[in-house]
């Protein structure tokens, strides 16, 4: 049966939207895997230190009642110490580095530790909005204390907002290792007095934003970065940092384009990130043969490779 003029329209319309959320899909994920490029090249041993510190901190949140938590810190330490094989982050850093974009563990951790900093900061504002405390319900858990279902789902919906990475963390999306929704669940949980301790220890020792701060006079708007590494004045185009056992100290300056030894992403890694990221509004649409459609957009060239 031949199509109606509005079904016709529909179809085309369903087709550009699906054009446009792969774009997007694309850009964001050509955007996270630049930007922790950049972030690996612009860290020094200042920052190495400081991120072990921040990475020993989320160790000391464990043992809190969170149980998505506690497994989601013990999954970060065990793919960081694939690489240090549990000593510190400097003596492996060559080794580190080797793993580009944001599948590079420790700018993972980083993510991880950003999102619960800012969530954690914000959450004694969020529960004040919805509940008094006080000495009387510190082992009283949230859940026990907001028993109206509309404040619940506010307080719920205020907590998944505030779990997210800020700064040039904020570049990434998705918070590694933990599901927000499953951890909120354990927060609504636990009782008061634990929270107050994890709270406490987010705001203890350096914060995330503090690494992301010496960067910033690091990683441009442009794309280019300029490390803290080999002498003032010694420039170089397209080329890592050296791979010391820590980044040196200087002023290099490279542009946007691959370092030496770091892999372009390909075409079909490219593709599978976006795939995955746009199935679920595929099949949001109604849309069931997704892999036919992906296929179909491919053969238009929606799906390009980097620097196409």
């Amino acid at each position: 049966m031949a199509q109606s003029l509005r079904e016709g329209y529909d179809a085309r319309q369903r087709v550009k939207t699906l054009q446009e959320q792969i774009r997007s899909a694309d850009d964001q994920v050509l955007t996270e895997h630049k930007t922790a490029r950049l972030i690996i090249e612009a860290m020094d041993e200042e920052d190495l230190n400081k991120a072990s510190q921040i990475i020993d901190k989320l160790r000391a949140m464990k043992g809190k009642g969170l149980q998505h938590l506690d497994a989601a810190i013990g999954t970060a330490e065990a793919e960081l110490n694939k690489y240090t094989g549990g000593g510190i982050l400097s003596k492996a850093w060559s080794k580190l580095k080797t793993k580009v974009g944001i599948d590079n563990p420790l700018v993972k951790v980083m993510t991880f530790a950003s999102a619960l900093e800012t969530g954690f900061k914000q959450l004694p504002r969020i529960i004040k909005n919805n509940v008094e405390l006080s000495q009387d319900n510190a082992d009283s858990t949230l859940n026990d204390l907001v028993t109206d279902p509309g404040k619940r789902d506010v307080l719920t919906n205020n907590m998944l907002k505030a779990l997210s990475p800020k700064g040039i963390f904020g570049v990434f999306k998705k918070v590694p290792y933990v599901d927000r929704k499953m951890l909120v669940a354990d927060l609504l949980n636990v009782p008061i007095k634990n929270l107050n301790g994890i709270i406490k220890q987010a705001a203890s020792g350096p914060q995330t934003d503090q690494v992301a701060a010496d960067m910033k006079g690091a990683v441009t708007g442009q794309g280019g970065v300029e490390t803290k590494g080999t002498q003032p004045g010694a420039a170089t185009t397209g080329t890592e940092p050296t791979a010391s056992s820590t980044p040196a100290k200087g002023t290099t300056k490279t542009t946007g384009s691959t370092p030496t030894g770091e892999k372009t992403p390909s075409v079909n890694d490219v593709k599978a990130k976006v795939i995955n990221r746009v199935k679920p509004a595929l099949e949001d649409l109604g849309i069931k043969n997704v892999d036919d459609v992906i296929s179909a957009l491919d053969d238009l060239g929606v799906l390009k490779s980097p620097g196409t």
